[in-house]
């Protein structure tokens, strides 16, 4: 923690009255109230995260830094972004397509930042990288931090290949709490292993690709479910969006889509017959999603990330109130 604080305070430039409106059990409202501390800033704690009151916040009490992301990248423009006063914001997992324009209208750097619970900063961009805006790259290795990319067996890949990120370096944890087994999965040495797919490219940036877990396994082809959700957050109507796996006797497993539409906007505004179209042009076909759901709502995580495992439920259908493309119907 004592290395986190000291290289997040130094990811942009210094600020004096920060936003946090994450929960302070999760390491992202812990390393924000930190890096207020090496900073010597003033923290405003928020009950809970709100895309309602986001701009009321910022303005009403002078905020120089807070996080931002997809779904407020989407909202509706408001001339009340001219009376911001952002020195810099950060975000993990910003839209490559939404990023220039959010930073516009903010009127401030974005940079994206990258770290798990298991070993605390490790990539940023670092705010003087102005032509790496709207990328999509998470940065480079942070103060204290090695990373390296490696295949199956855990030997490097070549610049340019996509494989599993692992990090070492000082005050990334020993092990899970009485979790040898769990040790032993994610332990190699030095080094942790993220479970994250990444590639580098020939400058040293490093690039998400999605989750070695977070995979849809159709007809023996694995399908990144992030990819699918880039696609879906190109579309303006879409704030935000999920892509999960349901169990299929022929394919083995089907592409669902949870999507969350912005304020005011119905199933009606948006059906499934453009999303479809929308995605056969960016998606190969089988990567197409099969159904289309459009819940009040999608669950969130301490961190902000959708929580997929309540998609899931096992006590529920997962086709139920959805759209399915193949057979035409609403299940």
């Amino acid at each position: 923690w004592t290395i986190i604080g000291r290289v997040r305070a130094r990811h942009g430039p210094p600020v004096q009255r920060m936003m946090l409106d994450m929960p302070f059990y999760y390491m992202g409202g812990q390393w924000r109230l930190l890096m207020a501390l090496y900073l010597g800033a003033t923290v405003f704690v928020a009950r809970r995260m709100s895309m309602g009151r986001f701009l009321d916040r910022l303005i009403d009490h002078r905020i120089d830094f807070c996080s931002v992301s997809n779904a407020l990248a989407k909202l509706p423009d408001d001339p009340r972004y001219a009376d911001l006063g952002l020195v810099w914001a950060g975000s993990t997992d910003l839209n490559k397509d939404l990023h220039q324009a959010f930073e516009d209208r903010v009127g401030a750097p974005i940079r994206e930042i990258y770290g798990t619970t298991e070993t605390g900063a490790t990539l940023s961009m670092p705010i003087e990288a102005t032509r790496m805006t709207g990328s999509g790259s998470c940065g480079l290795p942070v103060p204290f931090r090695q990373c390296k990319i490696v295949d199956g067996k855990g030997h490097e890949v070549a610049t340019g290949k996509t494989g599993e990120l692992w990090v070492s370096g000082a005050g990334i944890m020993k092990g899970y709490f009485k979790r040898p087994d769990a040790d032993a999965e994610v332990m190699r040495g030095r080094w942790f292993r993220t479970g994250d797919l990444f590639f580098k490219d020939g400058d040293g940036f490093y690039t998400i690709r999605g989750r070695i877990k977070d995979v849809i396994r159709r007809s023996g082809e694995n399908i990144a479910a992030s990819e699918i959700e880039a696609v879906l957050y190109e579309m303006p109507e879409i704030l935000d969006a999920a892509a999960v796996p349901v169990a299929d006797p022929d394919r083995g497993e089907e592409v669902k889509i949870c999507i969350l539409l912005g304020p005011g906007l119905g199933k009606e505004d948006l059906p499934p017959e453009r999303i479809m179209a929308f995605c056969r042009e960016r998606l190969a076909k089988f990567k197409l999603p099969r159904y289309i759901a459009y819940p009040d709502r999608l669950p969130k995580t301490a961190k902000g990330s959708i929580a997929k495992h309540e998609l899931l439920s096992e006590d529920k259908d997962p086709r139920e109130a959805s759209f399915d493309t193949v057979d035409g119907v609403w299940r």
